[in-house]
């Protein structure tokens, strides 16, 4: 684990967050065993908010 994370986002215009989508990386409907519990996944309010695939309004 780190206490701090860097990242870099790639654009091909101004990065506006109200424009950034998502779904959730854990929904059930992708059929994916992540090999983790998910009582031990760390994330972000903001990660945890994200709809699954059918429930998405916003589609890139």
């Amino acid at each position: 684990m780190f206490n701090e994370l860097l990242f870099q986002y790639k654009c091909d215009n101004f990065y506006t967050p109200q424009n950034e989508g998502a779904i959730a990386w854990n929904d059930l409907d992708f059929g994916i065993d992540w090999g983790i519990p998910m009582d031990k996944v760390l994330l972000s309010e903001k990660d945890r908010l994200y709809p699954k695939l059918k429930d998405a309004e916003w589609l890139f």
